[in-house]
């Protein structure tokens, strides 16, 4: 009789009761056997223990084995852990059943290992910082269940790269086994832009699936001053910035102060910032407090060299924090004749509307009082009418003279070209600097001269003109009604506007003249002859003439005479003056005779014009009544 039983693997014979079996996880336990022992402890043979008609189940198994001595396969769990199953068998003996128990201790081991991964511990990182990929997170090997992987052969390598393609990250560092993980380094670090960075692991072969994480890189402590300004003549920030100033003069532009950590990030830290000139006599001290953003601005205004020559530094530093390295800058001492002040000088005093413009001398002063050559290229001459308007500076002065002796600029005018407007003219002058050494320091904002005054007096009078319009004409008759005699107003009366005459020179200035000026009536038809046969309107006595006073003069009351003769027609009233190109006004003249005749003949037109009228009336009753039918 069968006094025990012992589950065995691959015929390897057992020493316990209990069969220990270590397996990879998802894998398959073949070729397990049930043997028995008889009360003598003897191993019995396969043929002996079936002949017992043994009954055996497995805690793996459903149904009951098929094929005994050996045992349905063992399927081996896909997660790693020890458990226990049992073999039971059952023996009828005389009636009576006996029932053994074997046990078998299943070790699920991980399989090979498939791929990495991180684990995620803090997945925050300090910029620089070491001991911060330590704490943030691992690298382990899983097999394809997940399990965590055992001996892994590989070995890990790190890349990482900014999630935004135009910043940049690097690592530095190693990683270390500890049991079954990777751990980095206490030296491993990350530097670069913050933001979120990829960490990606994967071996040299790719046996392994790579893996990837992101990492918060955070602004490390500070450490640097990060200087911009837009007078540095170099760029790159990690060399020596350079200026060139001119003694006693301020910089051409703010220095923008950021306190960063090692790499350039900035940080959030509000300290005292002071700027200061190595030797101290090169300068004035400047103290500034950072913002909430760790930045602040040196304006150029309060940045001035006081320096006389060669070359001296600014040194930037936080006082209050020794571990922030302070930032210098090198500043090289110009003594330039940098232009400061350009005057317009001109000779003439007296000009008329036919006067040419004046020949300008365009003097200079600069800082050391070395001339320089001031080219028609750096000079903008800016001229101005007396009603605002700009003339073209080019057209009046095509040529300039450099007088090598006192380094002076003359611009010669256009003989052609004459003021012709008269009244109060302007005329100034702005310089540009050119020379490349200068432009960097100053800029190309112009440097302006004071107004230049011209004033303008007309020319000689050339003609006679009116405030009427070129197209008045004048109504007159021969009655003996004043009103229908009068021509002009007397200027004392309210009720009508002042007519004045004045002279003008040739290019329509109110010329200075004062002359008498002769008032008469001529035909349109200028032919001597004509002047002669024609019988004309004439004027009063007293409406002959009138006095021009300096250039103007306000006319009288004119008007025809009574005289009889003249016929029915369009004539000439005449102002004229010696020398003088006279005015000429249109003057409609009508007789009393002819008067009567046309009133006799419009009577009845306008008697027809109403009966039109009232037809026209009734036609449109007419029409308002149908379209309200409509």
């Amino acid at each position: 009789a069968c006094q025990r039983i012992l589950v065995v693997h691959e015929n390897k014979p057992g020493n316990s009761e209990n069969l220990q079996i270590n397996a990879a996880a998802g894998s398959v336990v073949k070729n397990l056997k049930i043997i028995g022992f008889n009360q003598q402890e003897i191993q019995m043979t396969d043929e002996e223990f079936l002949s017992q008609n043994p009954q055996v189940t497995t805690t793996w198994a459903k149904a009951e084995p098929y094929h005994l001595p050996l045992l349905p396969d063992l399927y081996v769990p896909t997660i790693t852990h020890l458990s226990m199953h049992s073999v039971h068998c059952c023996f009828s003996y005389n009636g009576f059943d006996v029932h053994i128990d074997a046990k078998v201790k299943l070790n699920v081991l991980p399989d090979i290992p498939t791929k990495w991964a991180f684990v995620p511990l803090t997945l925050n990182a300090f910029c620089g910082g070491k001991k911060e990929l330590t704490n943030a997170t691992k690298v382990v090997a899983y097999d394809k269940y997940h399990n965590l992987a055992l001996n892994v052969d590989p070995v890990p390598i790190i890349t990482v790269q900014h999630s935004r393609p135009e910043l940049k990250v690097d690592y530095s560092g190693s990683l270390v086994r500890v049991m079954n993980e990777f751990i980095f380094t206490s030296s491993s670090i990350l530097y670069g832009n913050v933001g979120k960075v990829i960490l990606t692991v994967q071996d040299d072969e790719e046996k392994l699936i790579k893996d990837s994480i992101q990492i918060q890189l955070n602004c490390g402590p500070a450490a640097k001053i990060s200087l911009k300004c837009e007078s540095f003549q170099n760029e790159q920030n990690d060399q020596v910035p350079k200026i060139s100033l001119l003694s006693h003069s301020f910089i051409q532009s703010n220095i923008h102060c950021q306190i960063t950590d090692l790499y350039g990030n900035p940080t959030s830290i509000k300290t005292g910032v002071e700027l200061v000139w190595e030797p101290k006599t090169a300068g004035v001290q400047l103290v500034k407090k950072t913002n909430i953003s760790g930045e602040m601005v040196f304006r150029k205004n309060s940045i001035k060299c006081l320096a006389e020559k060669g070359n001296v530094r600014i040194k930037v530093f936080t006082p209050d924090m020794n571990a922030i390295e302070p930032r210098f800058i090198d500043v090289e001492i110009l003594q330039s004749n940098l232009v400061t002040s350009i005057a317009l000088v001109m000779e003439e005093s007296i000009f008329t509307a036919l006067s040419q413009f004046p020949t300008l001398k365009v003097f200079h002063k600069t800082s050391d009082n070395v001339p320089v050559a001031i080219l028609r290229s750096n000079i903008s001459i800016s001229i101005t009418s007396p009603t605002g308007k700009n003339i073209d500076s080019l057209a009046v002065y095509k040529s300039t003279l450099q007088s090598y002796v006192d380094d002076v600029l003359i611009c010669v005018p256009d003989n052609a070209v004459c003021f012709e407007e008269s009244g109060l003219w302007t005329i100034d002058c702005s310089y540009i600097e050119s020379r490349p050494a200068l432009v960097d320091i100053v800029g190309k904002k112009p440097l302006k001269s004071e107004l230049l005054k011209i004033n303008v007096y007309p020319g000689p009078a050339v003609r006679i003109a009116s405030t009427l319009a070129e197209e008045t004409v004048l109504f007159a008759s021969s009655s003996h009604d004043l009103n229908a005699r009068l021509l002009f107003h007397n200027s004392h009366d309210e009720a009508c506007s002042p007519v004045s005459l004045f002279a003008l020179d040739k290019h329509g200035n109110r010329a200075s003249l004062t002359a008498t000026v002769s008032i008469n009536v001529e035909p349109i038809d200028i032919n001597q002859n004509s002047i002669l046969n024609t019988v004309v309107p004439e004027l009063e006595q007293c409406c002959s003439s009138v006095q021009i006073i300096d250039g103007n003069a306000i006319l009288p009351r004119i008007s025809l005479s009574e005289k009889l003769g003249a016929k029915m027609g369009i004539y000439h009233l005449v102002f004229s003056c010696v020398n003088l190109e006279p005015l000429k006004i249109k003057l409609s003249y009508s007789t009393n005779e002819e008067a009567e005749k046309v009133t006799q003949e419009i009577i009845p037109l306008k008697a027809q014009l109403n009966s039109y009228k009232n037809i026209l009336k009734l036609k449109q009753q007419d029409f308002e009544k149908w379209e309200q039918k409509v």
